[in-house]
């Protein structure tokens, strides 16, 4: 990438330390293309802006599986299309995930699913989960909150109805 774009010519030749692979350079496209028949990994990045923009979707309570509407929605700025590898996580139990290949440059909206068990949960007006959201295996400065609803435990022990039954000796 130190190369300046006038010294960039078609088919220009360069070993990527990154990827472990050969790449060479090409004018159509304007991009480094992989010897190794993968496309590089995209270089993504979430600006103090879009991190504004994250959605969580779904309803999030302690002890219930997440479902199909449990979803992350993620605007990201695409430098360098290729490969992404995209998760967010939390401490409580669950954690978002996607991956695919960007085609082109520009701004993208991703959607990552959740998987997993919420194993707390928050009194209202608490922040709830802080994700962590990793951009091919490079932390984001982007830490969006996961409310999760307590879950509600109702039960009565009426002790007047309760009979030993048996024999007991000390």
């Amino acid at each position: 990438d130190a190369i300046i774009p006038a010294n960039r010519v078609d088919g220009l030749l360069i070993y990527n330390t990154s990827t472990g692979c050969f790449n060479y350079w090409s004018s159509v496209q304007a991009v480094w293309l992989s010897l190794c028949g993968t496309p590089p990994p995209a270089v993504i990045n979430i600006s103090t802006v879009q991190c504004s923009e994250v959605v969580v979707n779904g309803i999030y309570k302690q002890g219930e599986f997440l479902n199909s509407n449990n979803t992350l929605n993620i605007p990201v700025s695409v430098t360098q299309a290729g490969t992404y590898e995209v998760s967010a996580s939390t401490n409580n139990g669950y954690y978002f995930s996607t991956s695919g290949t960007f085609p082109t440059t520009g701004s993208y909206m991703l959607t990552l699913n959740g998987v997993g068990t919420p194993n707390r949960g928050y009194n209202t007006g608490d922040s709830g989960d802080e994700l962590t959201i990793v951009l091919n295996n490079r932390p984001a400065n982007c830490k969006p909150f996961v409310f999760v609803e307590k879950a509600s435990v109702d039960f009565v022990i009426t002790c007047a109805n309760i009979q030993s039954q048996g024999n007991y000796y000390i």
